[in-house]
């Protein structure tokens, strides 16, 4: 039996892969909260007006739902500015938003209508966990507790006549609500998951790391976007790689490939790094002075050769109101080529075979 049930609750996926997911899930809950909290504060404002007129004036009933638009409103502002900060858990807000409707629902359901059927507080719990994503037992225990805070209230508060339905049905729709969340919830967990698996396979190079040409080719035009005064761009190639996968086997050209690419990461980083072709790589360095990434060639010349094996580099630099990316990448590919060039003009470099 507790397998049964710890089977059910299972999100889909391993706890790690879980843990990595939750920046996408943060996302994915605060894009649903500012949906859920604007619309419904723009499909309250009739709903304000109505009661208005339909109850004479500033009644009861006008405040709460007054009060409550005001309450979507400042989730609504609140889920923007979190918007601006990374990495933040808005979890603990997404229960504020949820306990805050629920809360109102169950006033109106039961304090302010104890002659009439819970409508509004079942409607609520029903739909309400389906727009967010959490672990599917805390989605349950919050609809359990819940469903215990509105069954107090009837029981204080609703018509003798009314209490047994209401009782029957928040118990009814709030299992519902856990059999459907919990489903919902799995589903949205591993499409959150596969999602990124896709991406990952096709932005990044699988053997070496570095992102890929794909992700080259669909951020090549907004490089110019990324830097304030200017742009460097670094080619490498490994020379003779086609050479050693012929004498050595491809599993030690295999190994120089990620050395390489190792080497050419460590001094220009992983984010604007990419492997573009079978022994290609490339590198885009904003606002850097070009001494340094001169410098920093050198090292890898250095690192490389202590590895036993060479490479041919070439870079060009552009100031930011004259970028043309396609200019700027041919520059540095035609210098890396004429480096290599030179290379296999020397004697003990002069079997060429690529």
């Amino acid at each position: 039996m507790f397998d049964i049930i710890s089977s059910f609750f299972n999100i889909g996926i391993s706890e790690e892969e879980y843990r990595k997911l939750k920046g996408r899930v943060n996302e994915d809950n605060r894009k649903n909260l500012m949906f859920l909290s604007r619309i419904l504060s723009l499909l309250l404002i009739p709903g304000v007006v109505f009661v208005y007129f339909y109850y004479g004036g500033f009644s009861n009933h006008f405040w709460v739902y007054l009060s409550l638009q005001i309450c979507l409103i400042l989730s609504f502002f609140h889920a923007r500015v979190v918007e601006k900060r990374a990495n933040t858990n808005i979890l603990l807000q997404i229960y504020v938003f949820n306990s805050i409707l629920i809360g109102y629902s169950i006033v109106l359901s039961t304090i302010m209508n104890p002659d009439m059927m819970a409508v509004k507080y079942i409607a609520f719990i029903m739909v309400l966990p389906l727009f967010f994503t959490d672990r599917p037992v805390r989605i349950s225990l919050y609809i359990c507790a819940c469903t215990t805070l509105f069954i107090v209230s009837a029981v204080i508060n609703d018509a003798r006549n009314i209490l047994p339905l209401d009782i029957a049905q928040s118990l009814i729709f709030g299992t519902v609500g856990i059999i459907t969340s919990t489903y919902m919830t799995r589903i949205k967990i591993q499409r959150l998951y596969f999602e990124g698996k896709w991406k990952y396979i096709s932005e990044t190079d699988l053997m070496t790391g570095l992102n890929s040409r794909n992700l080259y080719e669909q951020e090549l035009s907004i490089f110019p976007g990324r830097c304030r005064k200017n742009l460097s761009c670094v080619f490498l190639d490994v020379n003779g790689l086609h050479e050693v996968d012929i004498k050595q086997g491809y599993d030690a050209g295999d190994s120089i490939l990620k050395t390489a690419s190792e080497i050419f990461q460590r001094h220009f980083g992983q984010e604007y790094s990419y492997r573009i072709g079978g022994d290609e790589f490339v590198a885009f360095i904003p606002d850097c002075n070009e001494n340094e990434i001169r410098k920093m060639m050198d090292r890898i010349y250095e690192e490389i050769k202590a590895a036993g094996f060479s490479v041919s580099m070439g870079m060009s630099d552009m100031k930011k109101e004259d970028i043309d990316m396609s200019a700027l990448t041919k520059n540095a590919a035609n210098e890396m080529s004429e480096v290599k060039r030179q290379h296999y003009q020397k004697a003990e470099n002069d079997r060429r075979s690529r």
